[in-house]
């Protein structure tokens, strides 16, 4: 990449004014009872930095989760933890297919 743009994490007002606008672009409402759950749960108690592409990965990641379930595309409490269970996970490494033997 050859320009780099230093871009700093957002205030947790910021985060929350970045969630309202992509959730209305992307038509995933979210109430503020759940962005407060998200807040709370996945963030500071996870002390986790909040990042700006998270309110449109995030909501991505419930849009899908709605369409799986069949239910209607919102952010609930249920779809959040989905989402972020999802989307932070972290997998395990590649298997080399190697067969440790040991040799008495």
């Amino acid at each position: 990449i050859p320009y780099k743009i230093e871009i700093s994490d957002p205030s947790e007002s910021e985060f929350r004014q970045l969630f309202e606008s992509v959730s209305r672009a992307m038509n995933v409402p979210i109430d503020d009872s759940t962005m407060d759950y998200l807040l709370a749960r996945h963030y500071r108690e996870a002390e986790r930095p909040m990042r700006c592409c998270h309110a449109r990965d995030l909501l991505l990641q419930v849009q899908n989760y709605c369409q799986f379930h069949d239910t209607p595309i919102r952010a609930t409490r249920e779809a959040i933890d989905a989402a972020v269970v999802n989307y932070f996970a972290i997998t395990a490494p590649a298997r080399t297919g190697r067969i440790n033997v040991s040799r008495n």
